[in-house]
C-alpha cells in the first residue's frame, strides 16, 4: 500500500486523480476521523468497499466536492439553510436525492443521501478532483475508528490501495443529521 502525504499529494495530483478514477480504494484524513472511499461513481469500487466495511445494505454518505454538488444532487429546501450553512464542518446532513444524483445506485438504497463537506485541507483536493467520493471511517463494524496510522485495522488494510496521512487526529465521527426526517441520528 502507497503511503502520501499533504505534500506528496499536491506535488502527485494527477497520479492521485487517476489512482481514484480507476477505481481504488484509499484511506484519507477527515475533520473527525480518517475516512476509507472511493470514487462514488464507480460501482464496482463502491461494491468492493461495501464488501471490505462488511456494510451489506447500509447506505454510505459522499464528501462532496462543494456546495454546488450538493445543490445539483439533491433536493436542498429553504429551510435546510440554516443548517446547510454550517457545512465545512463535523456534520453529515442526510438530504433526499434527485433522480439524477451523480452516485452508483449502489451508494443508497434509499431515496436519501448524507453528504459531508469537511472543515480540512483533504476538502481542497475533493473540490479539486471534482467529484463526490464515499465517506466512511475506517473501522470493522462495531470497532472504534481510525484516528492514526497505528491504529489501521489489519485486514481493511490487506484491501486499501493507497493511504493519504496526516497524522493523529484528534476527534470523534461526525453528528449525523437527517434533514427530511427532522432528526438526529448520530449525534
Amino acid at each position: 500500500m502507497d503511503i502520501y502525504t499533504k505534500a506528496d499529494l499536491i506535488e502527485n495530483f494527477e497520479i492521485i486523480f487517476s489512482r481514484i478514477k480507476m477505481g481504488e480504494i484509499f484511506i484519507y484524513p477527515t475533520d473527525t476521523v480518517y475516512g476509507i472511499g472511493c470514487e462514488a461513481t464507480n460501482f464496482e469500487s463502491v461494491k468492493r468497499l461495501r464488501e471490505i466495511r462488511d456494510r451489506g445494505n447500509k447506505s454510505f454518505s459522499v464528501l462532496a466536492p462543494n456546495k454546488d454538488w450538493i445543490d445539483k444532487n439533491c433536493s436542498v429546501l429553504d429551510s435546510y439553510s440554516k443548517k446547510l450553512s454550517k457545512l465545512p464542518g463535523a456534520f453529515t446532513f442526510i438530504l433526499e436525492k434527485k433522480e439524477s444524483c451523480d452516485v452508483a445506485s449502489n451508494v443508497s438504497f434509499s431515496n436519501k443521501i448524507g453528504v459531508r463537506l469537511i472543515d480540512h485541507w483533504f476538502q481542497g483536493i475533493v473540490e479539486r478532483l471534482g467529484f463526490a467520493i464515499i465517506t466512511t471511517s475506517v473501522n470493522k463494524k462495531g470497532n472504534t475508528p481510525m484516528t492514526c496510522i497505528e491504529n489501521l485495522d489489519e485486514e481493511i488494510k490487506k484491501h486499501v490501495d493507497f493511504m493519504i496521512v496526516d497524522g493523529k487526529i484528534d476527534s470523534k465521527s461526525s453528528k449525523i443529521v437527517d434533514l427530511v426526517d427532522c432528526k438526529i441520528l448520530r449525534d
